[in-house]
């Protein structure tokens, strides 16, 4: 057994988890990882909900669910598995196996590469000590934004509730949804901005051209076996002897 230990949160990331209350790094009320926690608690999080199968609720990126298989390929000769256990809360403990590592595969097979967006939305919730923002789309759909250096935090008190233009690198978690957005540049958005509104989904997630119902009277039926000219047989026929 090998003891692990890792710094607080809040001592890794004062910007974000500094203070004394709860933070949540996923930016969802029913999951608050608080300062006092560890980059471990949140390991272990992210394998159980691996674990339990359901793809819609890893909150995870690309780089995580990496970390993630590495552990998992550890194992070999004698050893059948590696256990993650808090001495204090053995809920907890999570086992990590050979046998994990398709689903993991199969998961980061699905994760969309992290892309470039550009994406108008509201400026829904700001902090006076934290370098993340919250953002909503017109759908309601809230999302994490983490700023970067070159957005000038006290501007952020003037675009609150504001529709703004965003701009930077959008992560995904294997159900398609993004995890987070890393802004580059954040301003006011202008009318002609409206034209992305749309929540910036990766291009594996959209689909080529959208199907349309088809019957007989539409589509390939609607001409298939039907001679597009307006001549009768008999003419048809003189026609091809003609050509011979």
């Amino acid at each position: 057994m090998l003891d692990l230990e890792a710094p607080l949160l809040q001592e890794v990331a004062p910007e974000q988890f500094g203070g004394q209350q709860q933070q949540d790094l996923f930016g969802e009320a029913n999951e608050p990882i608080g300062p006092c926690g560890s980059a471990i608690d949140l390991f272990v999080r992210v394998l159980h909900q691996v674990k339990a199968g359901n793809a819609a609720a890893v909150h995870a990126d690309r780089a995580l669910l990496e970390s993630c298989l590495r552990l998992a390929r550890l194992p070999r000769g004698d050893f059948n598995g590696v256990v993650l256990c808090d001495l204090e809360d053995d809920r907890q403990s999570v086992e990590l196996s050979p046998a994990d590592v398709p689903r993991l595969e199969a998961l980061i097979q699905d994760t969309p590469l992290p892309q470039a967006v550009r994406f108008t939305c509201l400026l829904d919730t700001i902090s006076g000590s934290r370098q993340t923002v919250l953002l909503r789309a017109e759908s309601g759909e809230t999302m994490p934004a983490r700023l970067g250096p070159s957005v000038d935090p006290e501007q952020l008190r003037t675009l609150w509730n504001e529709r703004v233009l965003v701009t930077g690198t959008a992560h995904y978690r294997p159900s398609g949804s993004i995890q987070q957005i890393a802004v580059d540049s954040l301003h006011r958005a202008e009318p002609r901005d409206e034209l992305f509104a749309h929540i910036p989904f990766p291009p594996s997630r959209q689909p080529v051209f959208r199907s349309l119902p088809h019957d007989q009277h539409s589509g390939v039926a609607s001409f298939v076996g039907t001679w597009p000219g307006d001549e009768s047989d008999a003419e048809l026929i003189e026609a091809l002897q003609a050509i011979r």
